[in-house]
């Protein structure tokens, strides 16, 4: 068969590695079930044997499937992507002899409720991702003995009534698993007694992500931090990642896994971290992002490894002495009103915008910091809207600006955003009684920007609730009813 000339609106073989790839590319429109069945025709005819046995890559993710063949045969299949569908069970095509050598597979974003029976290519998989489903539990076969290739493992965004089977496996010892996504995945504290018995796990993930709105409750919620991460058997993990988990005390017993290359605790509620962290002598990327941290402690410097660290949106007031090998630097939106110019003359990138020091008329090229700065929020989407403006300057607009009781600026404070007083009112961030008027804050009272764009409709609404409560305390009877 010529391959070549196989060549669907949506589905294409070609060449690569010298293997054959299959794949429904992403389009507007999924293909037609003709080309599908036609696909899969061609996949369990016989005559093609020879060709067939090429495949090794068989790409149909975003698809718009809700079922296939029962019986693929498709003996050295490798990889196979099924994610982005409208799949409710798995695939009985995986039950069969046809589809046993599949060391990647991908059932992610689909709307499967279980995976009770093991697929027949237990023996051989090294990759499964599951994240994104309808799932009540985990698969338990993932334990067996016959799974013990398993390297990498995604659950995320998916239910769990209970990990208690889990917890007597006595298959721990030989797990190869060395990845562990467990984003929103019901975790509670027991459950990281089992997690803690892989010992070859190398990346660990047992965040929430709360900005994305979720079709059930999935969190983790762990309450009792000094004894979650009590003498765990990791012997080499290297990723730990705890963001939005309301942590407010850092875990002293992480300070010993003295492997970790990277440690991110971003969006949580911490105000002090440890001394202890000096420990961390491997650690490369340091990410404490979104917290309540006044200060860093000085021995960050001695971790001589650290490339990349992220401490945007905290309370700091200074930048501490910082370690000779640090690449990355991001202090966006804190408290700093002295800088040291020789730090961001040596960085690769660095954000210190949105602080009561203005970088603008510091005596250094301001040119290439801000191309530092652009090249670091490039890295990442999240930091694309981040506002180019230093807090002093913005707290000098405030009370240079009229605010007499007669004016809109009673309560308001003046936009940098906007030249014009007239466009430049925000709602008020002091309120008699919150329980009736809730705010989008930052987390420095006296700036009320975020770094969303400005809600006409929030803001209307607001305003009008104010003035209604406004008009209730003018009445001075209103002040005594309940001295009566």
């Amino acid at each position: 068969m010529d391959f070549s000339d196989f060549d669907f609106r949506n589905v294409t073989l070609y060449e690569k590695d010298n293997n054959l790839e299959i794949k429904c590319c992403n389009s507007e429109e999924p293909p037609r079930k003709l080309e599908l069945d036609h696909l899969f025709k061609c996949l369990q005819d016989r005559k093609w044997c020879e060709d067939i046995r090429r495949i090794r890559v068989l790409n149909l993710s975003n698809c718009h499937l809700r079922e296939l063949p029962k019986a693929i045969e498709l003996p050295h299949l490798c990889d196979f992507n099924l994610s982005g569908n409208e799949l409710t069970t798995v695939p009985s095509c995986l039950y069969y002899a046809g589809l046993t050598n599949i060391k990647n597979l991908d059932l992610s974003k689909n709307q499967i409720g279980n995976f009770d029976l093991e697929p027949n290519c237990v023996v051989n998989l090294q990759v499964l991702k599951l994240q994104e489903n309808e799932f009540e539990n985990i698969p338990s076969w993932f334990l067996t003995f016959r799974c013990t290739n398993l390297g990498e493992l995604d659950y995320s965004h998916n239910g769990a009534e209970h990990y208690n089977f889990l917890k007597h496996s006595q298959n721990f010892n030989n797990m190869s698993l060395k990845k562990i996504i467990l984003v929103n995945s019901c975790l509670i504290d027991s459950d990281l007694l089992w997690l803690q018995k892989f010992k070859k796990l190398e990346y660990l993930d047992i965040s929430n992500e709360l900005k994305i709105k979720p079709k059930r409750k999935t969190h983790n919620r762990f309450n009792n931090w000094n004894t979650i991460f009590l003498n765990p058997q990791w012997d080499n993990m290297k990723i730990l990642k705890l963001n939005d988990v309301s942590l407010s005390i850092f875990p002293e017993n992480i300070f010993w896994i003295v492997t970790l290359v990277e440690l991110h605790v971003s969006n949580n509620v911490l105000s002090w971290l440890s001394s202890d962290i000096k420990y961390l002598e491997n650690l490369e990327v340091l990410n404490v992002s979104n917290n309540e941290l006044i200060v860093l402690p000085n021995e960050i410097c001695l971790l001589s490894k650290l490339r990349v660290l992220k401490a945007a949106s905290n309370l700091l007031e200074e930048i501490v002495p910082l370690p000779q090998s640090l690449e990355h630097l991001d202090f966006y939106d804190n408290n700093i009103n002295t800088l040291d110019i020789s730090i961001v003359e040596k960085l690769k990138f660095v954000d210190i915008d949105y602080n009561y020091v203005c970088m603008e008329k510091l005596d250094f090229d301001y040119e290439q910091y801000k191309s530092k700065r652009d090249q670091l929020r490039s890295m990442c989407l999240q930091y694309i809207d981040r506002e180019c403006f230093d807090k002093q300057a913005f707290l000098e607009n405030i009370d240079s600006s009229d605010k007499s009781c007669e004016s809109d600026y009673e309560y308001g404070v003046v936009s940098p955003e906007s030249s014009s007083i007239e466009n430049s009112i925000i709602p008020p961030y002091e309120n008699w009684d919150d329980e009736y008027v809730s705010l989008h804050l930052r987390k420095n009272l006296d700036i009320t920007l975020s770094d969303d764009e400005f809600n006409e409709e929030v803001y209307t609404t607001t305003k009008k609730i104010h003035a209604e409560w406004c008009n209730l305390y003018s009445d001075e009877e209103w002040y005594f009813v309940d001295a009566d």
